[in-house]
């Protein structure tokens, strides 16, 4: 039986669909049925939409070669066939078969195996009289794809786009038999779905109701598979807020058909921590007539927290670039004041202003240490980098941590591991493992613990400050490391700032692991940054 394909597809369903699976992973690709309509097609390349085919020359080029790729090559792929078109640009095509007949055809286009060829490209602007500007910039976002990276992208397509067609697959004289195939192809759907990775991918009914968790979402989240399926969606993954909007978002792409998204969403790990996602949903109907509801998710926690610490970053700088401007500045009439003051307190005539003398000093002695630290938040401050070892910095410091400790009615202890020696300044290391320890130990009730760990762990040298108290609240987390955040009544608010300044200087990470039995900061310093990156950052050594 001849087949049209009409019969076979949902083409608007199937664009949407495409779409969807384009906006999630950045892959597009043309779909033409055997008459070359174009069923679905979208992101061309700009040096194909653009020259190729608005250019009468190239356009008659890449006319031919489409004829000859379908009429002379088509049906030796195996699954697919690739060439290069005479305008310089690789095409993937392969045929879709139904029951031994070719419907459709699926068609990868505008890539390259290695470099462009820059001075072809040239010559061929040239030639055709197209501007070579405007050429060169469309040809530097030709994508370039190894021959693993093709042969997964078409493989996924054939497949997917086979399964679409065949869930459509109308034979009037075997309802039995299409109903199985229609089956078999909802299983194959979600086969592919479950190999897809890097996308987690879950469905849901109308109501919310999980009832497909790909192997991607259980990596994101946390979740096994049997863990999740059958749950509400406000049960697993969804603060309230999350939560609610989804269940809106599946009504309406219900009543309408729709695709919603991709759209940023913040989730939970199963462990508490937060997820954020680019989602895409949209609906799909099954072989036995049930609406569900497919979501995509692409994961970009790591890059909203990259976002979010250079975000900080450049505050300090702005910070440090107003320390290194005025700081000094300040400092001078304020030396002079405190000199006058030492002189006045002195003198018999003010003997019964001595007190008040002695409490300016120190007022003025204090502010000099706060102008002093906001000097450690410039960025180009000149720092010292010695190779060393940092448990040799620890052991210095450890009697005044110690001392300290018991003062307060705390215990320092120090478990120093074998690490590599490093690149680093010991006064700056210094203050950071003081400033650290002390706010610690004020974060503490009676009889805590401070814990400084140093180790090795993935090629970097680790140092760790533990301590046991209640932990960082969430809202204060979200600020922590900014200046003039503190939760000191005496604070000022510098101390964490100057931690992670310290950090950058030194090529080094600060994460934060808290909870209710204490916070843990640890700073992974690699073991590669030198002196030519010291040098680069315009630092002495």
């Amino acid at each position: 039986m001849k087949y049209n394909v009409s019969d076979l597809v949902d083409v608007q369903n199937l664009n949407n669909l495409m779409k969807s699976l384009y906006k999630a992973t950045g892959i597009s690709c043309c779909i033409v049925d055997v008459a070359g309509n174009i069923l679905v097609g979208f992101k061309w390349k700009q040096i194909c939409q653009d020259f190729h085919r608005k250019n009468t020359g190239m356009e008659e080029r890449c006319r031919k070669f489409d004829k000859s790729i379908i009429d002379n090559h088509l049906f030796s792929a195996n699954p697919y066939v690739c060439d290069k078109c005479p305008n310089g640009l690789f095409v993937a095509a392969a045929p879709i078969i139904i029951d031994g007949i070719h419907i459709a055809t699926v068609i990868h286009g505008q890539f390259l195996f290695d470099k462009p060829d820059v001075n072809y490209f040239i010559q061929q602007a040239e030639s055709f009289g197209v501007d070579k500007e405007s050429y060169m910039e469309a040809l530097a976002q030709v994508p370039i794809h190894t021959y693993e990276k093709l042969d997964y992208i078409m493989k996924s397509f054939i497949e997917f786009i086979k399964i679409f067609f065949e869930m459509r697959v109308v034979s009037l004289s075997k309802i039995d038999q299409q109903s199985q195939e229609l089956q078999r192809s909802d299983e194959q759907i979600f086969k592919i779905f479950g190999s897809t990775p890097n996308i987690a991918i879950q469905a849901y009914d109308a109501f919310g109701k999980i009832i497909y968790w790909n192997n991607a979402s259980e990596q994101f989240y946390g979740f096994t598979a049997a863990e999740a399926i059958g749950k509400a969606y406000n049960s697993v993954m969804y603060e309230d807020k999350e939560a609610c909007e989804l269940l809106t978002i599946l009504k309406e792409i219900n009543s309408t058909n729709s695709i919603y998204g991709p759209a940023e969403w913040r989730l939970r790990h199963t462990n508490g921590s937060e997820k954020y996602v680019y989602a895409t949903l949209f609906p799909i109907k099954l072989s036995n007539g049930k609406k569900i509801f497919i979501c995509m998710d692409v994961d970009i926690t790591e890059k909203k927290q990259y976002e979010k610490e250079m975000s900080r970053l450049d505050r300090l700088n702005i910070i440090g670039e107003i320390a290194a401007g005025i700081g000094h500045e300040v400092r001078n009439p304020m030396t002079t004041v405190r000199g006058y003051l030492q002189i006045f307190q002195q003198k018999k005539e003010f003997a019964e202003y001595h007190e008040q003398f002695g409490i300016m000093i120190s007022e003025l002695d204090r502010a000099n240490i706060i102008i002093s630290e906001f000097l450690s938040l410039a960025k180009n401050k000149a720092v010292e980098m010695r190779l060393g070892n940092l448990n040799h910095v620890i052991n210095s410091i450890f009697p005044l941590l110690q001392a300290d400790a018991l003062l307060r009615g705390h215990e320092v202890i120090v478990d120093a591991g074998e690490i590599l020696d490093i690149y680093f300044d010991a006064k700056e290391i210094r203050q950071l493992i003081l400033n650290l320890v002390r706010n610690g130990l004020d974060a503490m009730e009676q009889d805590g613990v401070i814990t400084i760990q140093t180790y090795l762990n993935n090629g970097e040298v680790i140092l760790a400050v533990q301590d046991t108290g209640t932990g960082i609240a969430k809202e204060v987390l979200e600020k922590l490391g900014n200046p003039f955040v503190t939760t000191k009544d005496s604070g000022v608010g510098l101390g964490l700032p100057i931690c992670y300044r310290i950090a950058e200087r030194h090529g080094a990470t600060i994460d934060i692991d808290t909870g209710s039995s204490g916070t843990t900061f640890i700073i992974r310093f690699p073991t590669y940054f030198k002196t030519a990156a010291l040098q680069n950052n315009g630092v002495s050594r």
